[in-house]
């Protein structure tokens, strides 16, 4: 199990990304990350909300700056749900570009399915060998991929509460 992770960043969108922010702090990790220019989420800026979790704006505009700058300020990053559409295909394919490890997780159907442990296992084996410090979480927005939030939630939850109370 890791002990060197200290700090969950993402992009803030709904979904994957507010799963991961709300995990880190109830485990009481650091949370932060890079939000787009506007403090842009689907459902409209969210700037004390954003800021709330240690984020801060991104200086270009658009989600792929804003996408760029948090694969490349992690260690690594956690990608759950659909990896080959969109923003996340960009998280992807940025942390290929920039030789970041990579875990993805495919999100259950149901999403409200328990994190398969087999997945819970290789994570923590992943974030011990890629010693991951500082992890981005990326993946669907909400609406795209109804119950992410809720099953990024619940796979972290899992997979780093024991190390972190």
């Amino acid at each position: 199990m890791s002990l060197l992770l200290r700090k969950i960043i993402s992009g803030g969108q709904t979904g994957a990304d507010m799963g991961a922010l709300v995990s880190a702090r109830e485990l009481r990790i650091e949370s932060g990350g890079v939000a787009p220019k506007g403090w842009l989420t689907e459902i409209g800026p969210q700037e004390a909300l954003l800021r709330s979790f240690g984020l801060l704006e991104c200086e270009e505009d658009g989600y792929p700056a804003r996408t760029r700058r948090n694969v490349i300020d992690s260690d690594g990053t956690l990608v759950i749900g659909p990896y080959r559409s969109g923003g996340t295909r960009l998280t992807v394919e940025t942390a290929a570009q920039f030789h970041k490890p990579l875990f993805l997780v495919p999100c259950p159907d149901p999403p409200n399915a328990a994190p398969d442990p087999v997945y819970v296992d290789r994570f923590r084996t992943w974030l011990d060998h890629h010693s991951i410090q500082v992890l981005n979480v990326a993946g669907s927005r909400e609406s795209q991929t109804s119950g992410i939030e809720e099953f990024t939630h619940a796979f972290l939850v899992v997979a780093l509460g024991s190390a972190h109370h």
